[in-house]
């Protein structure tokens, strides 16, 4: 399989949430060529998905540590693989080492909605909601359908006392995605802060 098909491959079953499939391309693609930065980036996002975290670590390591190589933008691949790292590292609680990740992500490329979301996970993580909701809101201004952006500001809201105004965020995600599990929670939470049932 050339790296495109493998690319295309792993974008399709990403895709579809068929993360061990995914990870079965992964390794066959690694075992052909271990220095294929797209599939070990590829591996580390399905390893999240099924909550690998330590082995997503490892595979954003191989690709920082500069033993394997892109063929996509390099500087765009990068960056995701350190946002990707600070993600796993923030599902880990170390969130203060996320931040490091996520900011060494935006330096190269701040215009992605992700990463100032990721950050702004970690920066809830440690309790920084204010500086939380200012990157949510960045994560908005970049890309206005970004639904996982507004359930984060609007929870984010609630936890600083707004509870009514971060229910019209949560509300936006939902009118954006109305299947998400983590918003709907958003909501439910919201909605008992604020005596209020649906």
């Amino acid at each position: 399989m050339s790296r495109d098909n493998f690319l295309h491959e792993a974008n399709l079953l990403s895709d579809q949430q068929k993360n061990e499939e995914c990870l079965d391309l992964c390794d066959k693609e690694l075992s052909r060529d271990e220095k294929n930065a797209d599939a070990l980036l590829h591996k580390s996002v399905c390893l999240i998905k099924l909550k690998k975290l330590e082995d997503a670590i490892a595979c954003c390591d191989k690709i920082l540590d500069g033993d394997a190589f892109f063929i996509t933008d390099i500087e765009i691949s990068t960056a995701f693989t350190l946002d990707n790292k600070g993600f796993a590292l923030s599902l880990l609680g170390k969130f203060e080492d996320a931040l490091e990740y996520h900011d060494k992500a935006l330096a190269i490329d701040d215009k992605n909605e992700k990463t100032f979301v990721n950050k702004a996970l970690a920066l809830g993580g440690l309790g920084r909601y204010e500086e939380s909701l200012k990157n949510s809101e960045r994560a908005i201004s970049i890309n206005q359908n970004y639904a996982t952006a507004w359930n984060n500001a609007g929870y984010v809201l609630h936890k600083l006392g707004k509870s009514k105004e971060g229910l019209e965020y949560v509300e936006k995600a939902l009118e954006l995605d109305p299947t998400d599990q983590y918003t709907l929670d958003s909501k439910r939470e919201i909605l008992t802060a604020l005596d209020r049932t649906e």
